[in-house]
């Protein structure tokens, strides 16, 4: 080999090991809204009427048995709860946005259809309002301010 050419091959691998190192996939955990307070609990809904129960974990997802429902946070800034919801037994999904009050115990707000089987609708455009207030856990008795 001719030594000259050392130098340029040593260069070469040097460059190739470095270039390497940038093309290497790095895994991420999954990105959790922002959640200012744990909203672990069972919920109670109010919605047109009808009231059901909702399990949360701590950053605002669960299900309810109401049409095989399950709600999703997106986000939770400042008090104001946001995500989204779907309903398999009915075919429908949609939006929500919530003002949790400052004992964190009850939120009221509004929600929204985003589709009804095959029919997409503009966020916001169709919907209505409900409320949200916590189950006691501590054996409390439940009563509804509905």
């Amino acid at each position: 080999m001719n030594l000259k050419k050392i130098p340029l091959v040593a260069c070469f691998l040097a460059m190739v090991s470095l270039l390497g190192g940038c093309t290497s996939i790095q895994k991420s955990s999954p990105v959790s809204p922002t959640v200012e307070t744990d909203l672990t609990s069972e919920w109670e809904i109010q919605d047109e009427g009808i009231v059901y129960t909702i399990k949360l974990d701590r950053y605002g997802n669960g299900g309810y048995d109401w049409q095989k429902g399950r709600i999703e946070t997106t986000s939770f800034v400042d008090g104001k709860w946001t995500g989204n919801w779907i309903q398999p037994g009915n075919d429908r999904e949609g939006g929500f946005e919530l003002r949790l009050s400052d004992d964190r115990s009850e939120a009221e707000g509004m929600w929204w259809y985003t589709r009804i089987g095959e029919k997409v609708f503009p966020p916001g455009e169709s919907g209505g309002k409900f409320k949200l207030k916590r189950v006691p856990t501590d054996g409390a008795a439940r009563t509804s301010s509905y």
